[in-house]
């Protein structure tokens, strides 16, 4: 593949200069005659006809494929087919071709081919499970292999405790998750929860020790029951008691409205009974007690409380019968007839002098006791004496119909009316 100049006719004797010129991408091997000089003089002494070879220049052809592997290099004729090397990856990137574009044979002169790659983005796929990430954070939804470390931002759920992610590249929950730089592939993970237990405690306000009750977030959660305090009627808790158990420790204290209860103090016949309602536990003062003619107040059956008991009350007061010194004397007190103590309001019947038919030293019948005598003990000591004389109540009386009637004094004069007629 070229040209030679310097052919032509020749004085035998002389010199002849071939020249062989290669075209472009080609150089001169030699002659016909295996002369390899280039130009060629020789003498001419006879008719001669040379031939010069060419023969195309070899180039080198260098594929740099930038994924750490050795470079490949082609050493090939000028013009002849070039192939570029296939099947080679890199890790986290996509071949996109060469730069610059690989000819489809060898051109002029040595060459060097650079593989052009992009970089791979993969997804990354959550499941919160029910969580959820704080306000203003997220975590990435892709990477590529030149993306810098990325550690997972872990969420939060209520009544819950974060246990760890699982998912991929993880052998078990792990809490801190970090793609380190230069990871590939597409990533899922999934977030892990231990549910919280926590305590609610009822204080129940009545003296008795408080309850408390230890369950999972959510679960159902039931109030204690039938609790009591004397005195008092159960309102409910505060705060109220929710459903299910919420996500903080809680304590509820029960609701008490103090009773109020009726006391009655019974004095007895002939006296209004007093009611007293107060307010349980509060101070408790019984009424003042009335007088009551010929007793003596003894106290009250049951005894009353200092403070007002839990449950409606009566109280009943207790009487003692009184005794009285009851005397009888006669002739102006100077002979004592009988004394003694008796209970109010007893009859004297059995025990008042028989005075029948006895007359004073002046002859004066029996006419009765002072003191206003009834014939019961009166409420104080008393000392009747004899009265003689008296009044009497003087009738005249014709065929059983009384004429005249009236009181006279003993021992004064009387008057008979006229006598009737018939």
């Amino acid at each position: 593949m070229g040209s030679v100049t310097g052919g032509g006719d020749y004085e035998s004797g002389t010199n002849a200069t071939l020249t062989a010129t290669a075209n472009e991408g080609y150089h001169f091997v030699k002659w016909s005659n295996d002369v390899t000089d280039n130009p060629y003089t020789f003498e001419v002494t006879t008719n001669a006809s040379l031939t010069a070879t060419f023969a195309p220049n070899q180039y080198a052809m260098t594929f740099i494929l930038g994924n750490g592997e050795a470079n490949v290099v082609k050493t090939q004729d000028y013009g002849s087919a070039l192939t570029a090397p296939t099947g080679f990856e890199r890790s986290g990137y996509s071949f996109t071709g060469w730069s610059p574009e690989v000819p489809a044979t060898v051109p002029l002169g040595d060459q060097t081919y650079t593989a052009q790659w992009n970089v791979v983005d993969y997804t990354i796929s959550y499941d919160l499970a029910g969580g959820q990430l704080a306000e203003g954070v997220t975590n990435p939804t892709s990477y590529n292999i030149e993306s810098e470390d990325i550690t997972l931002a872990n969420p939060t759920r209520e009544g819950y405790t974060f246990a760890g992610w699982t998912g991929t590249g993880l052998t078990e929950a792990t809490q801190t998750v970090t793609i380190a730089k230069g990871s590939t592939g597409n990533r899922s993970y999934t977030a892990t929860w231990i549910i919280n237990q926590y305590a609610m405690t009822f204080v129940l306000d009545n003296g008795e020790t408080d309850i408390v009750k230890t369950q999972d977030y959510g679960s159902e959660l039931t109030a204690p029951d039938n609790v009591q305090k004397t005195g008092y009627t159960f309102m409910g808790w505060s705060p109220e008691v929710p459903e299910t158990v919420p996500s903080s420790n809680q304590t509820f204290t029960a609701q008490w409205q103090i009773n109020q209860y009726k006391m009655t103090f019974v004095f007895g016949e002939g006296y209004e009974n007093v009611e007293k309602i107060q307010n349980y536990n509060t101070e408790l003062t019984a009424p003042t007690v009335p007088e009551r003619v010929g007793y003596t107040f003894a106290g009250w059956n049951p005894e009353v409380n200092t403070t007002v008991p839990a449950e409606d009350k009566t109280f009943t007061a207790q009487w003692n019968l009184n005794k009285y010194k009851v005397t009888f004397k006669d002739y102006d007190g100077s002979i004592l007839l009988a004394e003694t103590e008796y209970d109010y309001d007893s009859d004297l019947s059995g025990v008042v002098p028989n005075m029948t038919g006895r007359t004073n030293n002046d002859g004066a019948p029996f006419g009765g006791w002072d003191n206003d005598y009834t014939g019961k003990v009166p409420a104080h000591d008393v000392v009747y004496t004899a009265v003689y004389g008296g009044t009497y109540i003087l009738q005249f009386v014709v065929d059983g119909e009384i004429i005249q009637s009236g009181e006279v004094e003993y021992n004064t004069a009387i008057t008979a009316p006229e006598s009737p007629t018939k």
